[in-house]
């Protein structure tokens, strides 16, 4: 299976649950899936980028990408340069959760990609109230 092709030729339609022929979530799952499999670290770019592209759709919470994401592991420079590209509302959660077990060392650091998605001119509006909760909650506010 060719992960890139496969997250390529995904569209928001696939993700609507108003359309009764709507088989995203499915797609992702068989590529989760595989990525677990072959620990296909390789596509964590391709991953990203896809995030990105369809950032009003729901991917799941957290969905099968990210559960394959985390599974293999090594995704987080990945991470990192998609919240510089574009913070989306799924990007900031996993942000979010790498924040929740980091040391006190690695905190400040993952914090200030927090406080830059929340203004990043890219992020959609949804993607920065993310971002803004999620400082909110880091800070002990929420």
């Amino acid at each position: 299976m060719n992960v890139s092709k496969v997250l390529a030729a995904l569209e928001p339609s696939d993700f609507d649950p108003r359309e009764s022929d709507a088989t995203g979530i499915e797609a992702l799952s068989a590529l989760g899936d595989e990525i677990r499999a072959r620990e296909l670290g390789s596509c964590f770019n391709d991953v990203f980028l896809f995030m990105e592209r369809l950032d009003d759709c729901d991917l799941g919470n957290p969905g099968p990408l990210v559960h394959a994401l985390e599974a293999v592991g090594g995704y987080e420079e990945h991470l990192f340069a998609s919240l510089e590209r574009k913070p989306t509302p799924l990007t900031l959660w996993m942000l979010n959760r790498i924040i929740n077990v980091a040391s006190e060392t690695e905190k400040p650091a993952l914090m200030r990609r927090l406080e830059a998605s929340a203004t990043h001119s890219n992020a959609s509006e949804s993607a920065r109230q993310d971002a803004t909760h999620f400082l909110r909650f880091q800070s002990g506010e929420d």
